[in-house]
This record gives C-alpha cells, structure tokens and sequence, in this order.
C-alpha cells in the first residue's frame, strides 16, 4: 500500500526544507490487517498526516515473513535535492519497544529518489508495530513534486514454530550483485552458474535440552560448502553484498562445519560432523540465533568472487 504527500500541503513546500516525521506501521494478527500511519510530529503522538489499512492477500501455502518499507521522493526536475534518512526505528511485539539500528540509513537525493527497507519478523509474531522517523533536508523544486511512503508485505513459505526463513535473493531488500535474482517465492540465495539458487531449511526441535536441528542445503554447486551461525540477521533481514550473493548473518559468527555437496545438497549435522547445533554453535542460552550456508562456486559467471552463499534461517532456541 501507498500514499503520497503532495507539493503545497503546507510541510511539504517549494523551497528549503529540513523536515522529520514520525511513522509506524501496525500489524494486527487477528485481523490480518496492517496499518500506515505518519504523523505530524517527531514522537508518534498527535494528529496523522495520512493513515492507510488494508488485508495483504497471500499466495496459497505462504504466510507473512516480513515488511518492505520506503519512500518515493517524485521530483519534475533534478532542483529537488538534499538528504534523507531513517532515524531511530524500532519494533515492538509486546515487550516493550526494541531499537532495530542496522535499520538506520541515510541516502543523498537528487531528483526522483527510491528507498527501500526490508524487516525480517522473527519467530511466530501476533500483533506487533514497527516505527521509526524520516528526515528530509534539503530543496524541494516546485508543488508537482511529492514524496510517497509505502509499505509492502512480504510472503514466504511458512516454517515450523521458531524457524523463519529470510534475506532472499529475489531482489528485494539489497540486490544481488548482478542482477542474479533467483524467482520470487523461491526462497533461495542468488543465482549461482547453475542457474539456481542455494536454499537453506531447518528441521526439528531447537531446544537446549533435546537438540534435533537440522540445516539443509540444496541448489549448490558440487563443492565444498560451510554452515555457518551468527547472533545477528545482517541489514536488520536484508542482508549485504557479497561474492555472488548476500550475507545475511553477521555478528558473532561460528563456523559450525564443512561439508561436500552432492546433487548440490547437504546437511548439517552429518556423518562427518556430527556434533549437534548448540554444541558447535555453543549456544548456552533461549533466543534467536541466525544460520546460512556459504558455497564455492568456481565458475566465474557474476563478480570475480567465486563463492555465494543461501538465504538465512533465524532459529529461535527454548529451554
């Protein structure tokens, strides 16, 4: 869903401007509805500039995996110009209002601008509510031009309790490198020379007490591969450029094993690595850890890397 702010409606006018306002955008899980809402002030109170609810329509089999949020910055010449950013953006599920930083951005603009912002929902969420401020300083050209805030829904394939899949290469959130998107819906990494995208799976029960975990590769190539841990959903669920593909976890990383690939798939643990995910990965404590896999990929055929890695999995571990 869209809405725009359109020249002369009083903060948004020719000439210079230095402008922030708050948004937030709320869930409601009974109803399946979210809500838009921007305000005329910096703190989420007060009267609202513009409010939007609609019901996203999902594909059969998938389910609410997350939210792309920006703004559309629409100029008739190149004299609209300046800087914008995202401030102080958190997100709450009911245990207060958590700040999400990696969220944070800032972008030069020049003429018509596009930003784009994925957040990745952890876990199983109910209704929850993600805000944060947007700054604009700068110039603005003339009463035809408008900014336009949206916020799309983001469907996936719907994982067990805990497991989440996110920061795909279908080009949303950060682009792969070369334009190598894998099909929306697939839930895969980048393309690699293959042709495909590298999927990781989870499977079984995360729980400290009685580990059953499995990660599941496939679509690689036939070549050494690593799974890898890490504390943190890299670019807020977005992900960043890397090799052929993006790197989706970050902070804290653990490499938990080398495997081979055969038919482009493998697992850990395994035969070879046997050792559970919470020992490898030495978790010692409840909450979301986040896993991929990072694969060569010989053949040059994207950046002169030879490597790509899947999309990530964010496992919430209970006792």
């Amino acid at each position: 869903m869209q809405g725009g702010i359109g020249g002369g409606t009083g903060w948004w006018s020719p000439g210079a401007i230095d402008l922030t306002r708050s948004w937030e955008i709320a869930w409601n899980n009974t109803s399946g509805t979210v809500t838009f809402r921007l305000f005329s002030s910096t703190d989420w109170t007060g009267a609202e500039a513009m409010s939007m609810t609609r019901t996203p329509v999902f594909s059969p089999g998938l389910a609410l995996v997350g939210f792309d949020f920006g703004v559309q910055l629409a100029s008739t010449s190149f004299s609209t110009y300046g800087n914008f950013a995202y401030s102080d953006i958190q997100f709450h599920d009911g245990s207060g209002f958590l700040p999400i930083t990696t969220a944070n951005n800032a972008y030069s603009v020049q003429g018509s601008f596009f930003t784009s912002n994925y957040h990745l929902l952890v876990g199983n969420p109910g209704d929850f509510t993600l805000r944060g401020k947007s700054t604009f300083s700068g110039n603005v050209n003339t009463t035809a031009d408008f900014a336009r805030f949206y916020v799309d829904a983001r469907q996936g394939v719907p994982a067990p309790l805990g497991i989440v899949p996110f920061c795909f290469g279908d080009g949303y959130g950060t682009p792969c490198p070369c334009g190598n998107h894998a099909p929306a819906g697939s839930g895969s990494g980048c393309l690699n020379s293959n042709g495909t995208g590298g999927l990781l799976t989870a499977s079984g029960t995360a729980s400290l007490s009685g580990d059953t975990l499995l990660l599941s590769g496939s679509g690689m190539i036939n070549s050494f591969c690593v799974y890898i841990q890490g504390s943190l959903a890299n670019g807020s669920g977005a992900g960043a450029v890397l090799g052929d593909g993006k790197l989706c976890v970050t902070n804290s990383l653990i490499r938990l094993g080398t495997e081979l690939n055969v038919d482009g798939a493998s697992t850990y643990p395994s035969a070879t690595n046997p050792a559970p995910v919470s020992v490898r990965g030495a978790i010692a404590s409840i909450g979301v850890k986040h896993y991929q896999v990072y694969y060569r990929n010989p053949t040059e055929f994207c950046t002169t890397a030879t490597f790509n890695l899947t999309n990530g999995v964010s496992v919430t571990w209970v006792p």
